[in-house]
């Protein structure tokens, strides 16, 4: 899924202009998270860290849509309130007590 993820942001950023509003179209819409402006993406993987410290390095303070693209920083197309951390490369997000990992995608 990873691929077709890539594959998907990749078409939208060539044919879709920034300055309108990007919609995902997709059956399962992806989690999507933008901080600091960069796009990161999840397909649902749950995290395989364990022990880590209770401090948050943000938090996700608005959402859009399911079907659209984050457009601000600390925003999300899942939800709010949401706390998070940078590990290594990646984010994760804790949602409902369980810790999603999200990647960076390098095509947007």
């Amino acid at each position: 899924m990873g691929k077709y993820m890539t594959v998907l942001f990749l078409a939208l950023s060539i044919y879709a202009p920034s300055s309108e509003l990007q919609e995902l179209k997709q059956e399962e819409p992806a989690l999507i998270l933008k901080v600091e402006d960069e796009y990161y993406y999840s397909d649902g993987k749950e995290s395989e860290i364990y022990g880590r410290c209770g401090v948050m390095d943000g938090k996700i303070i608005s959402t859009v849509k399911q079907t659209e693209f984050p457009k601000e920083n600390n925003q999300s197309n899942f939800g709010t309130g949401y706390g998070y951390q940078y590990i290594n490369d990646t984010i994760e997000v804790n949602i409902d007590g369980k810790w999603i990992v999200f990647t960076k995608d390098t095509t947007i």
